[in-house]
């Protein structure tokens, strides 16, 4: 039998849950706004099939504070994506020129997230959470508008639906 020391027999990668989804917070807009001003709040920024990841001497993490995130041009549109440890996690996109500026860069890495997983780069307890941000920030970015009658609609529930004003 073959044996991947990334992900040991009984922890496979992408099927962790170190996060609370912390559904009762998705409605209030005044609670999940003051979770994005906690300075230990984390986002994963995400862009198509790439991840936002800062190397570190001591490894490499995707948890970036907001600060950074927004400070590497994130969009300003939030995915609440639960409690990890009593600290809010969050999905954000990125432009593709924010991202594109971003490559060369020492401080942060634009990582394509399949090879960064077979690379070992992110711990696999990350995997899982980062696979929920890419899901949902794509949908957004891919299917902004109503599918019954066309209408621009609105992210809400903290970014686990949408809303047509119309419908």
């Amino acid at each position: 039998m073959i044996t991947n020391s990334l992900f040991p027999v009984g922890s496979p990668g992408f099927a962790t849950h170190p996060i609370d989804r912390a559904a009762h917070l998705r409605e209030d807009i005044d609670k999940l706004m003051a979770l994005e001003e906690r300075s230990d709040a984390r986002a994963y920024v995400v862009h198509r099939d790439q991840l936002l990841i800062k190397p570190s001497e001591s490894g490499s993490t995707a948890a970036l504070s907001l600060k950074e995130a927004r400070g590497f041009g994130a969009n300003p549109g939030t995915v609440f994506l639960g409690l990890r440890d009593g600290a809010p996690v969050f999905g954000m996109g990125i432009a593709p020129a924010a991202a594109e500026a971003l490559m060369g860069r020492s401080d942060v890495k634009v990582s394509d997230l399949r090879g960064a997983v077979m690379q070992g780069v992110l711990p696999a307890e990350e995997l899982s959470v980062i696979a929920i941000a890419k899901s949902l920030v794509s949908w957004h970015q891919r299917h902004g508008f109503c599918p019954n009658c066309g209408q621009k609609s609105a992210m809400s529930n903290g970014g686990w639906r949408r809303d047509c004003p119309a419908c």
